[in-house]
């Protein structure tokens, strides 16, 4: 709980105890949890038409704890080995740039924003 709030602390610009809804998906990356952005959206679904909405440390938790239960641990290295070799076609221990992209967007490990950013850090 200590570290929700330190988070929340964090995430309030404005000293009101609350977060900007649109920064619901952040501070849960934040917490070590690694929802994917479709995850995020369902979570976040009565705020999505409010751009201005505000999030207290009360209706956090629940969203919270959903995406903990669905997401469970971050991906190990083992599993991204694992996934890399199934694209390892002649097992070089390379993978060509469109398979990395395939694989990175279905996985549901990543965001599309961190796969853009992943790709182009080769490209």
């Amino acid at each position: 709980m200590e570290a929700i709030e330190e988070a929340f602390q964090f995430f309030d610009t404005k000293g009101d105890s609350k977060i900007a809804a649109s920064q619901i998906g952040i501070c849960l990356r934040s917490l070590d949890l690694v929802p994917t952005e479709g995850l995020i959206e369902r979570m976040t679904q009565q705020w999505k038409d409010k751009p201005e909405a505000r999030v207290s440390i009360q209706e956090f938790l629940p969203i919270f704890e959903n995406v903990r239960k669905e997401t469970g641990k971050p991906p190990s290295l083992e599993q991204f080995q694992n996934l890399f070799s199934h694209f390892d076609r002649d097992g070089t221990g390379v993978v060509m740039l469109p398979d990395l992209r395939y694989m990175l967007q279905n996985s549901g490990m990543l965001t599309t924003m961190l796969v853009t950013l992943i790709i182009f850090a080769f490209e």
